[in-house]
């Protein structure tokens, strides 16, 4: 949520309202999450934490978007246009994110009127998804440490470049 924060902070415009405000966090929500330690030592044991809900006033609709390739990485690209009582980042966002960012997804779309979700690895493997997708306002990659230096960042970018 901090890095969350970060990144709409980082896209607020110099002018009109504010993005993230005290309100756009619901911390009373909970769930039962594998505990990952206890699963590598073959045991099954759960813990239950809060399970932020962000935004709880924009309500996301979300489609998978066809793709031209079988992806092998996620189940879909994620379409989401956010509607609501809460001011939104307009025209077209794509981010580009990996599996540690995956949970997080209905995290960040709220914050954007449209937004598409593309998996690194889908586009590393089928560099022809970005043409494919059309032209974005907005291009975000997320990427953790272990994998931004095998990233061929020029590869998956090359699509979403120029195109308009």
């Amino acid at each position: 949520l901090v890095g969350i924060r970060a990144l709409i902070d980082s896209l607020q415009p110099a002018t009109g309202p504010t993005l993230w405000s005290a309100g756009d966090l619901d911390l009373s929500r909970t769930k039962a999450v594998g505990m990952d330690l206890a699963r590598q030592l073959g045991l099954t044991r759960d813990e239950v934490v809060t399970w932020p809900k962000v935004r709880p006033g924009v309500t996301l609709r979300e489609n998978d978007l066809v793709t031209p390739v079988k992806l092998s990485n996620a189940r879909a690209i994620f379409h989401y246009a956010a509607t609501g009582n809460r001011p939104l980042l307009g025209g077209r966002t794509v981010v580009i994110y990996d599996s540690f960012f995956g949970l997080n997804i209905a995290r960040l779309a709220p914050f954007f009127a449209d937004s598409t979700f593309v998996h690194v690895a889908d586009l590393i493997n089928h560099p022809e998804l970005a043409a494919s997708l059309g032209h974005f306002d907005r291009v975000i990659v997320e990427r953790i440490e272990r994998g931004i230096y095998l990233t061929p960042f020029e590869q998956i970018l090359a699509g979403f470049v120029g195109s308009k």
